[in-house]
């Protein structure tokens, strides 16, 4: 659904599109507000959804559960992100020379064939880049995590950000709260230098 939105040709589209783009424009306390209210054990969107389903079986306390409290927040923050990445994605694609499609064609390229062999390869630098945003972003991702479970159950959805501000503002360890955002600016720093080694590497390749 969302594919055909982005790429469909009716009139609509931009309007379609912008519809799409709106999580992006949530704050993210608003978006965990939501999501919080979805998933509510007792009145919460999904469990009442599944129990008129008669799948009692699978209704439970997403938030407040190791093994589905993480997968719980993964869909809330990606839910936020999707809009991003495909309107990212799709200026990606449209920036593709549409020559290179219409040559692979003539040449008897298959669908599969176009994709591995042309659409993936000149990706590879906006993929390289939206992976690297996303890497520095989770360590600073702290709203939605704070608000939905608070880094728990039993640190199962702990952060860096979670554990930093835990660290500062209720066991008043600044020294190891410090240290622990040191810690975090290398890891992002060599993450970073990472990523430019391999987009120059991809640059090359695609020029």
């Amino acid at each position: 659904m969302g594919y055909d939105i982005l790429f469909s040709k009716n009139k609509y589209r931009n309007i379609l599109r912008a519809i799409q783009f709106l999580p992006w424009l949530i704050p993210d306390a608003v978006v965990a507000c939501i999501w919080l209210a979805m998933y509510l054990p007792t009145g919460g969107f999904i469990n009442t959804v599944l129990r008129n389903l008669g799948l009692y079986s699978l209704s439970q306390n997403w938030l407040g559960q190791r093994n589905t409290a993480l997968l719980a927040l993964v869909l809330a923050e990606s839910w936020a992100w999707y809009a991003f990445f495909s309107i990212t994605y799709l200026a990606a694609i449209q920036n593709i020379p549409s020559s290179l499609y219409e040559a692979s064609v003539i040449d008897g390229a298959n669908k599969r064939q176009i994709f591995f062999y042309i659409t993936l390869p000149l990706l590879r630098p906006i993929m390289l880049t939206t992976s690297t945003i996303q890497f520095i972003w989770l360590f600073r991702y702290f709203d939605l995590i704070w608000i939905m479970t608070r880094g728990g159950p039993a640190k199962a959805t702990e952060t860096v950000a979670t554990q930093i501000y835990k660290y500062a503002f209720f066991n008043y360890k600044l020294g190891e709260s410090s240290a622990l955002g040191g810690v975090g600016c290398i890891v992002m720093l060599i993450g970073v230098i990472i990523y430019l080694y391999f987009y120059n590497k991809a640059e090359k390749l695609r020029g």
